[in-house]
């Protein structure tokens, strides 16, 4: 009985220190939750999950300085236009090259922006003093205090957290940050985005940008026509974060970074061959665009031409001996002997006698001619398209003599698994037939001369990209 009554005290007491421990678990988490983690934020736990952009500035004079050319675009591309109102705000801190954060996030009213950077109570009491405001003058939201800042370009509405300064002109937005701030799971609660984030904490002397690529491009599909949406549709479908490094100088831009390969596509793209042999013999001045690929296990590469009336029409090149893979065009000796013959100017009509195991991958109702020209194999769909090929590059010459190529040629690595480059060559009435309405007016869409963006090996789990765009 005794030993019973022994056994039930062991229990009873086991409880109650299970029970005790729960609580001094539950009161270490809640106390820093609720003081130590607030008292060391950092500006990514400000940041509310459905960000579709975000800058991390890390050198915040050199990044102004540098992008003062760009500015007019980065409105239009990043819905930066509010970025000059939060300048006049953030100069008027002690330390004018704090770290901050710059995201975009839809909300009812749109694209919004919110700027978050790390100061503290004695340089937030400071910056109520510069602005003239009254420390009394706020709406309270929960414990908080939002004040407004009626600056030249835009009223902007601002809260001091945890030692975080966030500043907006969506209220709604603003609140959103503070209420982040609450939960423990944010951004890096993403594997993708986290893995990403930790490359960029590394290199502290840089300036990044992370990209929802499934949410950005979405928006920024809305510039181009639908044809040009649809291609830009794949790109987006490959990963959903994106990372880079990037820098500005004059009027070019410079992102250099990584993608998460979220898609069952970059396996398939690994495979491929990355040698970077681009055809420039083979492809006429006015090129428009390029784009690597492969087809049929074959590297080819898609290219875009355009008459004087825009009209734009659509080829595509495959080398007939590319890294001893012989694309096998004729069926045999015999056949191709025969169509030379009877071509001798080496055009031939894409007819059933091809070989249509090699065909099949190719929209064989688009192309509808075959040249045959030094070492390469050109489809092209109709006879105008090929009056226009031969009357280009006999006139003009070919694309290596184009600045634009030049131009963006020296800005890709000699490796790539996939490439495309555009070049406006001076024709607007070219480029704008590629743009929406909201396309049409933009300014980076009348400006733009060079834009590039290649695809690397994958390295460590991720895919290295290099982007470029001259205007």
């Amino acid at each position: 009985m005794k030993e019973r009554r022994n056994r039930d005290g062991h229990k009873t007491w086991a409880v109650w220190l299970s029970i005790i421990a729960i609580l001094i678990i539950g009161a270490g988490i809640f106390f820093y939750y609720a003081f130590l983690r607030q008292s060391q934020a950092e500006l990514i736990e400000a940041v509310p999950n459905d960000v579709v952009f975000l800058y991390e500035i890390n050198d915040h004079d050199g990044f102004v300085k540098s992008s003062k050319n760009i500015q007019p675009y980065l409105n239009e591309l990043f819905v930066m236009d509010g970025f000059n109102a939060y300048e006049s705000m953030y100069h008027k801190l002690s330390n004018s090259n704090l770290p901050s954060t710059i995201s975009g996030h839809y909300t009812e009213s749109g694209m919004a922006l919110l700027f978050n950077t790390r100061i503290d109570k004695a340089t937030f009491r400071k910056l109520l003093r510069s602005l003239s405001i009254d420390p009394a003058n706020y709406t309270a939201f929960e414990q908080f205090k939002i004040y407004t800042y009626g600056a030249n370009f835009k009223s902007l509405k601002f809260v001091y957290f945890n030692h975080i300064l966030s500043i907006s002109d969506n209220v709604e937005l603003l609140k959103s940050a503070v209420t982040q701030h609450k939960y423990p799971k944010n951004l890096l609660a993403d594997k993708g985005f986290k893995s990403l984030y930790e490359i960029a904490e590394k290199n502290k002397k840089q300036n990044w940008i992370f990209l929802n690529n499934p949410v950005y491009y979405d928006f920024l599909e809305t510039f181009f026509n639908s044809d040009v949406a649809l291609a830009m549709g794949k790109i987006k479908d490959y990963s959903k974060w994106s990372a880079y490094q990037i820098r500005f100088s004059h009027n070019d831009v410079f992102l250099s970074g990584y993608v998460t390969p979220d898609s069952p596509k970059f396996d398939e793209i690994s495979k491929r061959h990355t040698d970077r042999k681009t055809p420039e013999s083979v492809m006429p001045f006015h090129t428009q665009w390029y784009y690597k690929a492969e087809m049929a296990k074959h590297t080819a590469y898609q290219f875009a031409l355009a008459n004087d009336s825009a009209k734009s029409y659509r080829y595509l090149i495959i080398e007939q001996d590319s890294l001893n893979r012989r694309f096998n065009l004729f069926k045999n000796n015999t056949q191709a002997e025969l169509l030379r013959n009877n071509f001798p100017n080496g055009i031939y009509p894409a007819a059933d006698s091809l070989n249509k195991p090699e065909l099949s991958s190719f929209d064989k109702g688009f192309y509808q001619y075959i040249l045959e020209k030094d070492g390469y194999f050109i489809f092209a769909p109709s006879q105008e398209s090929i009056d226009l090929y031969f009357k280009d590059i006999n006139t003009n010459g070919t694309i290596t003599d184009n600045r634009y190529y030049q131009l963006a040629n020296s800005n890709m690595a000699s490796e790539n698994l996939l490439e495309y480059a555009y070049f406006n060559n001076d024709n607007q009435e070219s480029i704008q037939k590629n743009l929406s309405e909201k396309g049409k007016n933009a300014l980076w869409g009348k400006h733009l001369k060079v834009f590039t963006i290649s695809f690397n090996n994958l390295a460590e789990g991720f895919a290295t990209v290099n982007i470029y765009a001259g205007f």
